[in-house]
């Protein structure tokens, strides 16, 4: 459960990580259920496609369900492509893709710490290129022949 606390002297909000195995959150009730179905087909659907929007990393608010759902489709993610694997890289910040943690210790990690923004291509957990679009590539190189002067 994660429980977001705002302290009203000092304006801040204190995020406090409680369990996070696996991320459980209660919808908004400013939902229509028809509005949350939609939203989690379109989600399933993104997912079966191997697509997943980053757009979540950028955002500053961690309590946010974006965030969270955000954090929630990266360690599955994380889990599909490590099969078998009882740690991976954390992209937490403070770890930076050095150290090791379980999947569930990742997702905390990404709550407190935030994922590295610069980490939008996540080959250290199983991200590979679109195998299409690179076999079609084609290489162009732009060079002009060098003239030889001592002709």
């Amino acid at each position: 459960m994660i429980v977001c606390v705002t302290n009203l002297s000092s304006r801040k909000t204190l995020l406090h990580v409680i369990w996070i195995l696996p991320l459980q959150r209660q919808t908004s009730k400013k939902k229509s259920s028809a509005s949350a179905s939609a939203s989690a087909s379109a989600g399933n659907l993104v997912r079966s496609l191997g697509i997943m929007s980053k757009r979540w990393i950028q955002n500053p608010n961690r309590c946010a369900d974006e965030y969270l759902n955000g954090i929630e489709d990266y360690t599955e993610f994380a889990r599909t492509h490590n099969p078998g694997a009882t740690r991976i890289r954390c992209p937490c910040r403070r770890c930076k893709n050095t150290l090791w943690e379980t999947i569930e210790n990742v997702g905390f990690h990404l709550v407190r710490h935030e994922m590295i923004e610069t980490y939008s291509f996540w080959n250290l957990h199983g991200e590979q290129l679109d195998n299409a679009s690179s076999s079609n590539a084609t290489r162009v190189d732009n060079v002009e022949p060098i003239l030889d002067l001592n002709e």
